[in-house]
């Protein structure tokens, strides 16, 4: 009966209780949700330099890929250059994707994770000012 109320069930033992089950559930759509908010931001921050809808057709795709490549979904990180592991941890999408992997997987713990969480949480809260002040720039 527990199992049905998981979002992942495989994960859980008859025996765990309802009130764990719901609460990595909520995490997971809490992250899951800061992530959609963080790639979004990238999105319209992107936009505003951009002009024509060619322009960032390209820039996009690029991004996008330079973000695929960097985020382990791809290759590896280990086997990539030492110069392209360093620019991987500027970009958002490879600590979110580890924090999903674990999280899923039922071993995200703070002494691994945690310092992707903190980069997850400080990255949207800087996206979220730029874009605010340039929101506030437009009405002015």
């Amino acid at each position: 009966m527990l199992q049905r109320y998981c979002l992942y069930p495989f994960l859980f033992s008859s025996t765990t209780r309802l009130t764990i089950c719901h609460s990595h559930t909520l995490f997971f759509l809490f992250i899951y949700l800061l992530v959609i908010f963080i790639f979004y931001g990238i999105g319209f921050f992107l936009a505003l330099f951009i002009n024509s809808t060619r322009t960032a057709g390209l820039v996009s795709s690029g991004f996008f890929m330079a973000l695929l490549f960097t985020s382990e979904i791809v290759l590896p990180l280990d086997s990539l250059p030492g110069y392209v592991q360093q620019i991987a941890i500027i970009f958002p999408m490879s600590h979110s994707i580890e924090i999903m992997q674990m999280l899923w997987i039922g071993q995200l713990n703070w002494n691994e994770s945690g310092s992707n969480m903190i980069y997850l949480f400080v990255f949207s809260v800087v996206l979220l000012i730029l874009l605010w002040r340039v929101k506030i720039r437009w009405d002015a």
